[in-house]
């Protein structure tokens, strides 16, 4: 039996007076705990300008919450400090946390309204996003390959050439980005503070590559593949994700979440987490990445937090994992990092 008009209005009233107690008893709720702060500007002196991430992770140690919240000149920011809160809110409810605050810096002075990464949640960026998915999905990287290994062969070549150039070489290659880049410097650096993790990286790839050749895709070297892992987990590309911001009210855990907050991810202490990693979740241990058999262990969750959290994680994180693992497996087959000497044999 259809409904009739006056049947529709009814239910269209019962449904605004639902959403506006759900509304009026989340307001009732206190915002996640914080530093006081100061009149109008509020927390602005409480956010360091460097390593925010671990003045965040500190204040989530002090209120005694993974989840924790300042006022900056009147915007309410909320920073999740741990991989259950990320889940709960940027995972399981991303319809509602994957837009983007204002970014008038970069959008309306730089002009980057094109940029993908930046722009609000709505059906442009959907689309966006659909033809990204559509060309670094699984199945489309053997077309990307060939490049990768190009790029791979080129950089071993300006290396030799140019090795104190290094840096400039990883941003010249064909199949880079700034994710790759930022992933590499990492790596290098990490075979240069840990020359006994390099030996061993490099001895697993000349057993799985033999003599005569460089590495390829075909390759199977599981502790290249723990040492990338460890890479992402030790030095995140970025630590602190690309703000979100929450289109509706929201509650966690009692707390309340207004629509329009600024809410960030702490990459950082989800992969400097002690609960997961142990007491050495700050040293550099590609082993805790293997099982006994030296093998991948696959129980371990993937260091994922470093491409970001639910629909804004990088789509293009496959293919970047890949460039860099090409460009890692090659470096090791070559050469050995060490650090630079002057004539004399010294640090310069």
């Amino acid at each position: 039996m259809p409904s009739s008009p006056l049947q529709n209005a009814g239910l269209a009233l019962i449904s605004c007076v639902l959403y506006y107690l759900l509304r009026l008893r989340s307001r009732k709720l206190p915002l996640p705990p914080g530093p006081k702060g100061l009149p109008l500007l509020g927390n602005i002196y409480d956010v360091p300008e460097k390593q925010s991430w671990l003045a965040f992770l500190e204040m989530t140690k002090k209120y005694d919450s993974d989840i924790i919240s300042l006022n900056l000149m009147g915007t309410t920011v909320v920073v999740l400090n741990s991989a259950a809160s990320i889940q709960a809110l940027l995972e399981d409810k991303s319809m509602i946390y994957s837009s983007r605050p204002p970014f008038p810096m970069v959008n309306d002075l730089v002009g980057y309204h094109w940029n993908f990464g930046f722009m609000p949640y709505g059906p442009k960026w959907k689309q966006y996003r659909k033809t990204l998915v559509q060309q670094f999905q699984p199945s489309q990287m053997h077309f990307h390959r060939p490049l990768q290994l190009k790029a791979a062969r080129v950089l071993l070549q300006r290396l030799l050439e140019t090795p104190a150039k290094f840096e400039k070489h990883l941003r010249h290659m064909a199949a880079g980005s700034d994710t790759t880049v930022s992933v590499l410097n990492s790596f290098i650096l990490a075979m240069t503070l840990y020359p006994e993790i390099q030996e061993k990286a490099q001895a697993a790839v000349d057993h799985a590559v033999g003599q005569g050749r460089l590495p390829d895709f075909n390759d199977s070297i599981p502790y290249l593949d723990a040492v990338l892992r460890e890479v992402l987990r030790w030095r995140p590309v970025v630590p602190l994700a690309i703000p979100h911001a929450v289109t509706e009210d929201d509650v966690y855990n009692g707390y309340y979440i207004p629509r329009g907050a600024v809410v960030l991810g702490n990459s950082w202490a989800v992969l400097h987490d002690e609960a997961i990693y142990g007491s050495t979740a700050g040293e550099f241990i590609p082993e805790r990445w293997l099982n006994k058999d030296g093998e991948i262990n696959t129980a371990m969750r993937e260091p994922s937090a470093a491409f970001g959290f639910g629909r804004r994680s990088c789509p293009g994180r496959e293919m970047a994992q890949w460039s860099v693992w090409i460009c890692a497996a090659s470096i090791l087959a070559a050469f050995t990092i060490s650090k630079s000497v002057d004539e004399k044999g010294s640090d310069p």
